[in-house]
């Protein structure tokens, strides 16, 4: 369904203001939210924006976040956003600043990707507006108080959830190349664990249309044919990503993967109803949860006339809620097969149920408005979507009020925030101070190995905060100093074959000189540099050369975005991505 520019000003316009509604809290008290991914984000982002203010580029190595250790993060996840992020955080200087734009983003792309789904599939525009809000509303706080890139995944979901429609439902035209091509790239450009669930999806759909499509080879042929063209299209355009993951993990004999957890109790959003004022940002939430039971009930009664759409999305949406709650056995399913236990948190099931079952209800609503020919079921989801926003806005508020009140702000890891009481640091253009701060205790994606129990994952992350983070005694020995994409660690030796422990991470192709000389340093469990200097002023410099493989696949990465973004532009003239 092609929708007119006056319509997409229209409702971009009424959801920026909706959004700035929603994040008034911290614009109004100019407080800036500190959320359990703060720490890891803050850093990832603090790298890119240094990296862009003193054009100094090191695609792999972190030179400025990290405590400028070396380690390599932003190549693995999500790196477009990162830089992008970068960007703005260099051009408005300030942390707080920085949180209500990207904020702001987060809402805007939630909302308009809802919009697209439900306008895509013929829901009037009315609903459609307030059921994008309400969808908003119930993955906010996952961004925008928890500071969670799941959130941001679950804002472009939708697009995916529109590939997955049109196939069992378009067989005329079951893919729309540019469709799958955005959907799919931006997502990995996202959230890697997602879409690998978008992507099941998807097998799962285009399945359903070979079924329904068994005896029509034409349309069969048209469908793979497109799948397969947006598939290499995808692959070119994020190269970028998996492409640094082959780099990475073939020149390395271990990577630390990101934490693991052996327990499942209170790490899914388990079906509860507290309001999201209550500070329940796991649970599904009172207006959420009336609509689950309202389609529930809806379908149990109108089985045998539900259109197949409205079953498959619904069906869909409840399996994945179902794995977001205690009720799974996941205890058990963690102890029969342990790489589930990658999955990390259940409650990533839970924003993939969301837009699955608010779709649903769309369809549900739109189907009772045109049997009873009553337009006061639209009274439902609105009253749903002013509540939500309500709620969604009280809920910031009251984050917004702790921090005023107090400056212990809950954070997972050792996290001094005594001595910034009200923000001040997050307000002041000295983007360092905040950074400086928030130091990362994660030990994701570093070159060692380290067993799946939680004991030993532990002990590694204390050598890490004891050895790195907070090794007053390094900080003070070492002087950094970043030129020419290289880090450099300058020290004095006062001591003749004295083992120093450099608080920097090596991988397999990075680059170890000391005073000019290439070295091939001894490291600990999780790769930091072990060296024995001399007894005089030494400089180590740390750089990274990736492979002849990568670099020729970034080369091509950048051409294919110039060319599709070209005939993206001219669709109409070659009408090739139809």
């Amino acid at each position: 369904m092609r929708l007119k520019n006056s319509e997409w000003t229209k409702v971009f316009l009424l959801f920026t203001i909706i959004a700035l509604f929603s994040i008034s809290p911290i614009i109004n008290h100019q407080q800036f939210i500190v959320g359990s991914d703060t720490a890891f984000h803050m850093n990832r982002i603090f790298d890119s924006a240094m990296q862009i203010k003193h054009h100094n580029i090191q695609y792999f190595i972190s030179m400025y976040g990290y405590q400028a250790n070396a380690r390599i993060v932003n190549p693995l996840y999500s790196p477009i956003w990162i830089y992008g992020f970068g960007l703005i955080l260099d051009i408005l200087k300030s942390w707080l600043s920085f949180q209500i734009a990207s904020d702001l983003i987060f809402a805007l792309i939630s909302q308009l990707s809802m919009y697209y789904l439900l306008r895509e599939n013929k829901i009037e525009e009315k609903l459609s507006i307030f059921l994008s809000i309400f969808y908003y509303s119930t993955i906010s706080g996952s961004y925008i108080i928890e500071n969670s890139f799941n959130g941001l995944a679950a804002a472009i979901l939708p697009l995916g959830i529109s590939v997955c429609v049109r196939y069992i439902t378009n067989s005329n035209k079951p893919v729309k190349i540019v469709e799958l091509t955005l959907a799919t790239s931006l997502m990995i450009q996202t959230h890697i664990l997602t879409t690998l669930f978008l992507i099941s999806i998807y097998i799962l759909s285009f399945f359903i249309f070979l079924i329904q499509n068994r005896e029509n080879y034409q349309k069969i042929y048209l469908a793979l044919k497109n799948t397969l063209v947006a598939g290499i299209l995808t692959l070119l355009l994020t190269f970028n990503v998996w492409g640094s993951f082959l780099e990475i993990y073939l020149s390395n004999k271990h990577i630390i993967k990101p934490f693991i957890r052996n327990d499942y109790a209170f790490t899914g959003e388990l079906f509860n109803i507290d309001s999201v004022t209550n500070g329940a940002w796991r649970t599904i939430g009172l207006l959420f949860s009336i609509v689950v039971v309202f389609q529930a009930s809806y379908l149990i009664i109108n089985w045998h006339k539900t259109n197949f759409k409205n079953k498959f999305v619904s069906i869909l949406g409840f399996i994945f809620l179902l794995l977001d709650t205690n009720f799974f056995p996941w205890s058990i399913l963690w102890s029969k097969i342990p790489f589930m236990r990658d999955v990390q948190l259940v409650n990533r099931f839970g924003f993939i149920a969301k837009p699955f079952i608010i779709f649903a209800f769309a369809l549900t609503i739109t189907n009772l408005i045109k049997e009873k020919r009553n337009k006061n079921f639209l009274i439902l989801p609105i009253s749903f979507a002013l509540l939500s926003i309500i709620f969604n806005t009280s809920a910031i508020e009251k984050v917004t009020q702790q921090i005023l009140g107090k400056p212990a702000v809950v954070t997972p890891y050792k996290v001094n925030l005594e001595d910034y009481t009200n923000n001040k640091i997050f307000r002041t253009k000295k983007l360092q101070k905040a950074v400086n701060k928030m130091k990362d205790g994660t030990i994701d994606y570093m070159p060692g190995k380290i067993d799946d129990d939680i004991p030993s994952q532990y002990n590694r992350a204390m050598y890490f905060d004891t050895n790195i983070l907070n090794n007053k005694k390094n900080s003070k020995k070492f002087i950094k100093t970043t030129k020419n994409n290289k880090l450099n660690y300058m020290f004095t030796a006062k001591k003749i074959n004295k083992q120093v422990m450099i608080p920097a991470i090596k991988y397999g192709h990075s680059i170890i000189r000391l005073n000019g000389k290439i070295i091939n340093p001894r490291l600990t469990p999780i790769g930091s540099i072990i060296i024995t200097p001399q007894k005089r002023k030494n400089m180590l410099q740390i750089s990274y050369s990736p492979s002849a493989f990568w670099k020729i696949g970034m080369i091509i990465w950048i051409l294919s975005i110039i060319v599709c973004s070209y005939l993206l532009i001219n669709n109409k003239k070659y009408a090739l991505l139809q």
